[in-house]
């Protein structure tokens, strides 16, 4: 989009991008770890922050929840809040696959 935005006002000065669209990751993912295992993932926007998705896991043996931020470019940071704790980050070019690495490298598709 390369769209800017600045304002002034008397007592403050804006600049910034306008809001742009992110690639839609909610739905089902399946999730293939650099150890072989596999999950299977929901995504879910959050309802109070943009770009935000809710993220709940099933692995073999364990449950997990976290949250996954995405920007416009399709970068993405992502934390699971309980075990297995995991920082990321990565990308999703299309919201159909995305790539994260961290505690874990991970690859995952939307079946």
């Amino acid at each position: 989009n390369g769209a800017k935005f600045s304002a002034t006002f008397p007592t403050r000065k804006l600049k910034g991008v306008p809001l742009a669209p992110v690639p839609n990751l909610a739905g089902n993912w399946t999730a293939t770890l650099s150890t072989g295992a596999t999950e299977t993932w929901q995504l879910t926007p959050s309802p109070t922050l943009a770009n935000v998705f809710d993220w709940l896991i099933t692995g073999s043996g364990y449950d997990a929840s976290g949250t996954m931020l995405i920007t416009a470019k399709g970068a993405i940071n992502a934390s699971v809040t309980n075990a297995p704790q995991r920082s990321l980050t990565g990308k999703s070019k299309d919201g159909q696959t995305m790539s994260l690495k961290g505690d874990a490298k991970i690859k995952a598709t939307k079946p």
